[in-house]
C-alpha cells in the first residue's frame, strides 16, 4: 500500500511539474474577429438559457435527493431507538428511502444534460 501511495504521489508531482504554459490570443486578431463573434455569441444566449431553464427541475431533483440521503441515519435511529414507541414503520420506510436515494442522485445527474435539452424523464 506504501508504495501505491509513493508512486501516486511521484505521478501527481511529475504530472504537474510538465502542464503546457497558457497561450493568450493575440489582441489584433480578437479585435478584428469580434464584430464576428458577436453575432454568433447573441444567437447561442437564447439557446443557452433555454437550457438552464429547462435544467432547473433536474437541480431541485438532484438537491432533493442530497437531502434524503440523511433519512437512512434517521430511520436507523428510528428502527433501534423509536421501535418502542411506535417509530419502526416509519423507520423502515426512512431507511428504504435513505438507502435508494444515493442511486437517484446519480441517475438525475446523468439525466441532466438530456433535461437541458428539453426531455423530461
Amino acid at each position: 500500500m506504501k508504495k501505491f501511495i509513493l508512486l501516486f504521489a511521484v505521478a501527481v508531482c511529475l504530472t504537474s511539474l510538465f502542464q503546457p504554459e497558457a497561450e493568450a490570443i493575440d489582441p489584433v486578431t480578437m479585435s478584428l474577429l469580434a464584430p464576428y463573434a458577436m453575432p454568433v455569441a447573441e444567437a447561442a444566449a437564447g439557446y443557452a438559457i433555454r437550457g438552464l431553464v429547462n435544467s432547473v427541475p433536474g437541480f431541485i431533483e438532484i438537491g432533493k435527493d442530497m437531502l434524503s440521503i440523511f433519512l437512512l441515519p434517521l430511520g436507523t435511529i428510528e428502527c433501534t431507538v423509536g421501535a418502542p414507541f411506535g417509530f419502526l414503520g416509519p423507520g423502515i420506510n426512512h431507511v428504504i428511502s435513505g438507502f435508494e436515494a444515493p442511486f437517484l442522485m446519480v441517475f438525475d445527474i446523468l439525466f441532466l444534460p438530456v433535461r437541458a435539452m428539453g426531455f423530461k424523464p
